[in-house]
């Protein structure tokens, strides 16, 4: 659940914070971002300013929200955001990277060589750092998971 950061501007601002508090655990992506842009609307002048203050959320979500909104955009039920949208995969960024981590983790692995899933003595930290030492890719920094 989402805190106040600093004190409470008045009571408009107070009773957005309130209603958010009880409902933002309730939201995922889009029902959150369209009611933050749904609140905005209705305070007219300044809605999308003392959302932001009240919530903590981005202006840039909160007006993203009044986008759908205003555009009568519908997302497939399923989806939270546009396709396409979102980070992409580590694999569609670096095409060498599933090459090079099988190279890394060859000499070391265990098991039936017949069997896609592979065992490794290399822990996923040892992994990373090999990762971002290896080739002319001095700039590429992998964060694993770890």
């Amino acid at each position: 659940m989402q805190t106040m950061l600093c004190c409470i501007v008045d009571e408009k601002t107070s009773i957005i914070w309130e209603k958010y508090n009880q409902l933002s655990w309730l939201f995922n992506e889009r029902v959150r971002r369209n009611w933050l842009a749904s609140e905005a609307l209705s305070l007219g002048r300044g809605g999308i300013e003392r959302v932001h203050e009240a919530t903590g959320v981005s202006r840039n979500t909160i007006r993203s929200g009044i986008k759908e909104i205003k555009n009568g955009q519908v997302l497939n039920e399923e989806r939270q955001r546009k396709t396409g949208a979102g980070r992409k995969s580590l694999k569609e960024l670096d095409l060498t990277l599933l090459s090079d981590l099988d190279a890394l983790i060859e000499p070391e692995t265990r098991g039936d060589p017949e069997n896609p899933l592979r065992w490794t003595c290399k822990s996923a930290l040892r992994l990373k750092e090999q990762l971002n030492r290896m080739g002319p890719k001095g700039s590429r920094i992998y964060n694993l998971n770890i």
